[in-house]
């Protein structure tokens, strides 16, 4: 099992690993590490339309489309085939609009160094061939004139969306965003993301007292590690992160963002954060699919969810680990993001912020966040062909 012998649930120290485990061995059958290891079960859920145009809320703006450089993966159109699939689909008209608004300095500073923000901003105020240069001294990053401003509305959108959802305003919600954020450090930008959107919004929600948020669930199931997210909560017992991602070599290389051990199983937290930093990383494999995230849900999350008792979920909704996606070579379809999405809406109320973060096969990433908000509003949703789990994903969860 995934560390977190030292969660606090309320204030008993309780040891998590054997209650978990016992709790799991007294509701599901034994299994065996064969290859006769059935397919975890991905139920039809029942669920009828039932959730009030003005209950689910969704940030679009084309303002971010304004970040962009030819012939990068993470372009301006990923955003606008989001927002057109909703509309064909009638989703946009049974949801409420949130307006998107730019981050205020303050709040970029609840998470990013002073120098971070004045860098990104000097950065883009240059020349395009210094703001080229001064792009390559970061990680995958590339930058315009409109770049930091685009930044900070993604910033200031998925904040904004969190804290109608905290105070009640609405049930849930998705934030059409870009750029990303969970590869955004404290001090750096990094793989594409300049701000670290959904961080910023949990440390606004933490420190705003009124709100009454305590904790907060946060689930990164981008393909990538989210690095930047965990680096800022790592020490936080108030954020418990999970993030499920490729980790090993891909082509002899370490597979992205290849930071040795950051993104691995043992890696569970520091100081008074032990524990609450669950990884569940697909080691030196491709093509997981539905019932490999939905066996991490059942057997990993959802337990110690369960035990965390969060007050509000956010999302680092990255989909490129749908099939076809030219980073990601796994095979999510748009029922598994359904399915996921789901279950999380099991905590907090159904209190559930959904931000983008990668994708970058343009129709399946249009599909998989419909099938996100046709979870969020409880519409049913057609199943997927099941896949067995692989033998790799039984061991990772033993462990």
């Amino acid at each position: 099992m995934i560390g977190l012998s030292h969660l606090k649930e309320d204030a008993t120290l309780v040891n998590v690993k054997d209650k978990l485990f016992a709790k799991l061995l007294r509701s599901r059958v034994s299994f065996r590490l064969s290859k006769e290891v059935p397919a975890v079960p991905i139920p039809l859920l029942k669920y009828q339309p039932q959730v009030s145009a003005s209950k689910v809320g969704y940030v679009y703006d084309e303002k971010m489309c304004r970040h962009f450089k030819k012939d990068e993966n993470e372009r301006p159109k990923r955003i606008k085939v989001i927002y057109e699939k909703l509309v064909t689909e009638g989703i946009i008209g049974r949801c409420s609009k949130v307006e998107a608004k730019k981050a205020k300095e303050k709040h970029l500073e609840l998470v990013h160094s002073k120098n971070h923000i004045a860098s990104l901003k000097a950065a883009c105020s240059k020349q395009s061939k210094k703001r080229n240069t001064e792009a390559k001294k970061f990680d995958s990053i590339f930058l315009n004139e409109k770049s930091e401003e685009c930044a900070a509305f993604a910033a200031g959108s998925v904040l904004q969306l969190a804290k109608k959802v905290a105070c009640d305003h609405l049930t849930s919600g998705f934030a059409i965003v870009r750029p990303p954020g969970h590869h955004a450090e404290p001090s750096k930008p990094r793989g594409f993301c300049l701000y670290a959107n959904i961080s910023i919004a949990a440390k606004y929600l933490l420190n705003k007292t009124s709100l009454g948020i305590k904790k907060i669930l946060i689930v990164d199931f981008d393909i990538h590690h989210g690095n930047g997210t965990q680096n800022i909560f790592e020490d936080d017992n108030r954020v418990l992160f999970f993030s499920i991602h490729r980790y090993g070599k891909k082509d002899q290389e370490l597979f992205y963002p290849g930071d040795p051990g950051v993104g691995s199983y043992d890696r569970i937290g520091k100081g008074s954060g032990v524990g609450f930093n669950v990884n569940v990383p697909w080691e030196n494999d491709f093509g997981f699919g539905d019932a490999d995230y939905t066996a991490a849900f059942d057997y990993l999350l959802i337990p110690i969810a369960q035990a965390f008792k969060p007050d509000i979920v956010l999302v680092s909704a990255g989909f490129d680990a749908a099939p076809g996606d030219p980073l990601g070579d796994c095979c999510v379809s748009p029922y598994g993001y359904y399915t996921m999405i789901s279950k999380l809406m099991n905590f907090a109320n159904g209190r559930l912020v959904l931000a983008l973060e990668g994708g970058y096969n343009l129709d399946n990433l249009a599909n998989s966040a419909l099938s996100c908000l046709k979870a969020l509003l409880k519409d049913e949703h057609v199943s997927s062909e099941q896949i067995p789990v692989k033998d790799s994903t039984w061991n990772l969860i033993l462990k």
